[in-house]
């Protein structure tokens, strides 16, 4: 499902401690008609790096591309996380 709760306290043990060669690749989906990212795994690293300034460049992102109704029907929350389509974040 897509990440939508956020840890404060595991966004700052992150923060504090961020080794982008220990960090797993980030997963999103994208829809397949409109320019949307949703984050699946690595939305507390994403805030992290955001937070430190950290560019993404570094950073494996991988991104499956999904129709907009199987999004809807097998990932959608109230309150999905949009990543921007050129920082990815």
């Amino acid at each position: 499902s897509i990440q939508t709760y956020i840890d404060y306290d595991r966004v700052n043990e992150l923060k504090n401690n961020f080794d982008i060669s220990l960090c797993d690749p980030i997963q999103c989906i994208k829809s397949l008609n409109e320019d949307k990212y949703f984050i699946i795994d690595g939305l507390h690293r994403v805030i992290a790096m955001k937070l430190l300034g950290i560019d993404k460049t570094g950073m494996e992102i991988k991104v499956n591309v999904q129709s907009e109704k199987l999004i809807k029907d097998t990932y959608m929350s109230n309150n999905p996380i949009l990543v921007d389509k050129e920082t990815g974040i």
